[in-house]
């Protein structure tokens, strides 16, 4: 995505001079120990449908012991992030996903040397993310699942617009959701998921939505994770 603002802007030197206050800044707190037997687990879904139920699941399941690894999370590193946000506001994350990106790898990259449990969170927008990433922990001998968090589309792109809103009214840089992106992800997650979970690349998958499981691929082993997903998405949500 090109602006006027990154004329003369390096990112992969960005992301070199800025990785070591990211990786400082995630391990701050923390007291991550190395795994025998490492696992990963690739957390995607639309945007705004409630990940964080998800990541906390996992945490609890691994006993706190686990690196989540989320390029959203990155985006204010970018030098020339704040001189994004003055021109492109709501669609600024367009101009800093190329930084975010290539933060997520070099990140993972050291996870993997220090034989981290792993959580990377994303959309599944694409299959191809999710497929390099399961092929990476999977040659550095890996445990891999994916855990897949869905709700009705109305509410989870409600969801962006508030988050967003929220980060405004705080004094923050807010992080809006292009609308175009949440729909994007939408339309392809059920079949993306279907096709992850046919590869032999998964041990285990499973679908939330906010309150409860949905899916799990090691029990249900009649049915595909699309046949939730799509049910979930069109869900008409009635708040009692």
């Amino acid at each position: 995505m090109n602006s006027l603002i990154l004329e003369g802007y390096s990112v992969t030197d960005d992301v070199e001079k800025k990785f070591k206050d990211v990786w400082s800044d995630l391990l701050l707190g923390q007291t991550l120990s190395t795994s025998n037997n490492p696992k990963l687990v690739l957390l995607g879904g639309q945007p705004g449908a409630g990940k964080a139920f998800g990541s906390k699941k996992v945490i609890d399941e691994l006993n706190g012991n686990v690196l989540v690894i989320n390029g959203d999370d990155y985006r204010h590193y970018h030098s020339r992030y704040e001189d994004i946000y003055k021109v492109h506001n709501k669609e600024a994350s367009k101009y800093t996903g190329d930084f975010a990106g290539l933060m997520v790898s070099k990140v993972r990259d050291e996870a993997i040397k220090h034989r981290f449990n792993v959580i990377i969170e994303g959309t599944f927008r694409t299959i191809e993310t999710p497929l390099k990433e399961l092929n990476k922990f999977k040659e550095n001998a890996y445990c891999t699942e994916v855990i897949i968090c869905t709700c009705p589309k109305d509410i989870s792109w409600q969801s962006t617009i508030e988050r967003g809103d929220k980060d405004l009214k705080a004094g923050g840089i807010p992080r809006y959701t292009p609308k175009e992106h949440h729909d994007l992800v939408v339309a392809c997650l059920a079949k993306n998921v279907d096709a992850i979970v046919k590869t032999s690349l998964v041990n285990r998958l499973r679908v939330f939505n906010r309150e409860k499981m949905l899916f799990d691929s090691v029990l249900d082993t009649q049915k595909m994770p699309s046949d939730v997903i799509e049910v979930e998405l069109n869900r008409t949500y009635i708040n009692t």
